[in-house]
């Protein structure tokens, strides 16, 4: 059947018979009007309605082409992918970002859909997948996901393996979109990934989506898979929000978000230079109770030259497993400084720490951070390497009751300090001790202070006897500018 152009620069899958009712198989309709848009500059319309697709789709760009493919919103034009297993292959043979150079200019876009499928998970199975040709070196054109939403349709255990499969592909952006991917045990929102070098796939940009259930939102593996940008991005029920397990790759910049998950936040293994800020991380404990160690950032191979600043990390207050806000592992490939600074620690309870940097990490500098209702802050156990870990500064703080002789001027005070607060090696050197019934002047003291004590002179104001009595005392000691090692 010939083509009905409802515009010069689109076509209508109802054009070739698309019925949408949600009863009519349209799977000839729409593959028709795929393969009249291949090799042209042309978009397909998917009008309002259900389409009901039962075998796999394809799209060839090819030569110097564009293709976008466009519904009239999500929740709109639904494509409803029955296939059993893969649902829109989009092949690229070429991506360069020069029109009239081999292999070619293609581009495409799927813009204002729906995806959805009846199919329980099927291992392997995509929905979106893009297969590409990138070229290292070579800029590419863009590859736009806009406000597309993937789900299954009416039970929570439908879906597929991988939602948005992206390989050999590079500069694309990905905005307002909903990944609903199911069981916990089941699905990826996004796999990004690289075959080599000289296929590298750089630049991706997520902005303003969410990533609900299924295992990981975001899945970073391969060769050459650099340059990431993720804003405004909730995570929300997943095993993991990023994973990343790539070959010494670099620059992943995640801001502005809220990652509530089950086993980590951000898994980054591989990656060499970022920025993580502006996210509140969230321990989500199974409703069974957790089965595992928790961390919302661990960072272990080479990953290193990260920003980890302004975020606010809190935990369950979970006793069972090692769980801690930040781990920094013991691959000693770790060689380059990490920055922690300006962050928020709340309610890490577990035998760990708020903040663990393991025995053979290399150059971490630890800036201010706050602190609140942290059985332990920070552990070090890189302290015996030379240079290894900065923490400027480390505090903590207590109330505590204690009994004077009196009967003197003057006294000391020896405050019991949690062991891991100021290391093995670490000892505080400021100091404040203050009684609400008593005025004292007071001092820390060089001698007697230890990693496990913190002894104080106290002195009465005014040189007559200190009253015999038992004292309430708020209690803040603290290491400023020590660099361990």
């Amino acid at each position: 059947m010939a083509p009905v152009l409802v515009q010069s620069q689109y076509i209508s899958v109802k054009d070739y018979g698309a019925r949408g009712d949600g009863v009519t198989d349209d799977t000839g309709a729409i593959q028709a009007a795929l393969n009249y848009a291949s090799g042209k500059q042309i978009g397909v319309y998917i009008p309002g309605g259900r389409y009901l697709v039962t075998s796999p789709l394809t799209l060839n760009v090819t030569g110097s082409s564009s293709n976008a493919i466009f519904g009239d919103g999500n929740g709109v034009s639904v494509v409803m992918l029955n296939t059993g297993g893969n649902g829109i292959n989009i092949n690229y043979t070429g991506n360069w970002w020069l029109f009239d150079v081999p292999p070619g200019s293609t581009a495409c876009a799927f813009r204002n859909l729906t995806f959805t499928t009846t199919n329980t998970f099927v291992a392997g199975s995509k929905c979106l997948a893009f297969e590409g040709v990138c070229v290292e070196g070579r800029p590419t054109r863009q590859t736009i996901i806009e406000n597309v939403e993937f789900q299954g349709f009416n039970s929570f255990n439908q879906g597929w393996a991988t939602q948005l499969w992206l390989h050999d592909v590079g500069g694309i952006t990905i905005s307002a979109c909903k990944f609903t991917m199911g069981p916990s045990n089941q699905g990826d929102g996004i796999v990004w990934s690289g075959t080599a070098q000289a296929n590298s796939p750089v630049d991706v940009r997520i902005t303003s989506c969410g990533f609900v259930y299924g295992n990981r939102g975001i899945y970073l593996t391969g060769v050459g898979t650099e340059g990431i940008y993720i804003v405004n991005t909730d995570f929300v029920g997943c095993n993991y929000g990023i994973y990343v397990d790539v070959a010494a790759e670099s620059g992943l910049h995640v801001s502005n978000g809220h990652m509530n998950t089950f086993k980590r936040g951000l898994y980054l293994k591989g990656m060499i230079g970022g920025t993580i800020s502006g996210i509140l991380f969230y321990q989500n404990v199974p409703s069974g109770g957790a089965t595992e160690k928790f961390v919302a950032v661990e960072m272990l191979g080479n990953s290193s030259e990260f920003s980890i600043i302004g975020n606010q990390f809190t935990g369950s207050g979970a006793t069972v497993f090692a769980d801690c806000a930040i781990y920094l592992g013991a691959q000693a490939a770790i060689q380059f400084t990490n920055y922690i600074s300006g962050n928020i620690f709340e309610n890490w309870f577990s035998p760990e720490a708020a903040i663990v940097v393991d025995a053979a990490c290399q150059r971490v500098n630890i800036g201010p951070n706050a602190f609140n209702n942290c059985i332990t802050n920070i552990r070090n156990a890189a302290a015996a390497l030379p240079y290894a870990v900065s923490i400027d500064p480390i505090s903590w703080s207590t109330v505590v009751t204690k009994t004077l002789a009196g009967g003197s001027p003057s006294t000391t005070v020896d405050i019991t300090i949690p062991a891991l607060i100021f290391q093995p090696t670490g000892v505080p050197n400021s100091g404040i001790i203050q009684s609400y019934t008593y005025q004292f002047a007071s001092h820390l003291q060089t001698t007697g202070t230890t990693a496990s004590n913190a002894r104080f002179f106290l002195q009465s104001i005014d040189g007559s006897n200190i009253p015999p009595g038992t004292y309430s005392f708020y209690v803040t000691v603290a290491t400023v500018y020590t660099t361990y090692g």
